[in-house]
């Protein structure tokens, strides 16, 4: 059975993985104040390729939902927000000038 939330939250992914990653389009992301960005197309890059991750992941949970698995389903929730937070520490200290 297909658990529809986690389906959803792919899709959302998916299509941040294709507005930020592909169009370029980094004035999305908060916390940033773009003029201070060196790189604001590699900046792009690794967060698209970190939601098309996050996405791809979030559909195959969705694919294998069952439901006595309910703290893999926590420990996965856990594990994406520490790599949003360990993402953004990186590009605040490689790519924000100071």
């Amino acid at each position: 059975m297909i658990q529809p939330v986690f389906l959803m939250l792919a899709v959302i992914n998916w299509l941040i993985s294709y507005v930020i990653g592909v169009r370029k389009k980094v004035h999305l992301l908060s916390g940033f104040r773009q003029e201070k960005v060196v790189d604001k197309g590699k900046l792009a890059r690794i967060v698209g390729i970190y939601a098309f991750a996050v996405g791809t992941l979030m559909f195959y949970m969705s694919i294998r939902w069952v439901e006595a698995s309910e703290e893999l389903i926590t420990i996965g929730a856990f594990t994406m927000a520490i790599g949003y937070i360990v993402l953004a520490i990186y590009v605040q200290l490689t790519m924000v000038e100071r």
